[in-house]
This record gives structure tokens, sequence and C-alpha cells, in this order.
């Protein structure tokens, strides 16, 4: 975790967006890196991105894989703005 901090709060080239995935808690190493950086890079913030490993068998429909893709864009655009 100490080492990740340092690359991420590197001033020459931050860090400010941090990608969780849905099956774990942000409140683990997502939470506590964002709160490590927070002060040494303006405006962190935690983003999920589902790494389509987590689909249920019920909701694999034809169109899940390009929903999913444009969740996790949106997602990023809006953490990026």
């Amino acid at each position: 975790m100490k080492e990740l901090i340092q690359k991420c709060s590197n001033p020459d080239d931050p860090v400010r967006v941090i990608a969780v995935e849905p099956q774990y808690s942000t409140s683990n190493a997502g939470e506590a890196l964002k709160k490590n950086l927070e002060g040494k890079v303006a405006d962190v913030v935690l983003v999920e991105i589902d790494t389509l490993e987590t689909v249920k068998p019920d909701d694999l429909k034809p169109d899940w894989y390009e929903r999913k893709m444009r969740a996790n864009l949106e997602a990023l655009a809006k953490a990026l703005k």
C-alpha cells in the first residue's frame, strides 16, 4: 500500500481516479487508498468498473456485454470530469 500511495501521489503524474470492482467492498483497499491520497492529490474519487466477471446467469442477455461496457465508460467519464 505504501508503494501504491507513493506512485499515485507523484506530483508529476498524480492519480485521482481509483477503479474498484463491484464484487469487492470499497471500504477496504479502495477507501484506504483514497483516504491516504486526500491532501496529496486533488479530487480523488472511486469509480466502480465491472470487470464482467460478476454476471449472474439470469442476467446474461444478448445485450448484457454492451450495457456493462457502456456503464463502465459512463462511470469513467463522470469521474474524469
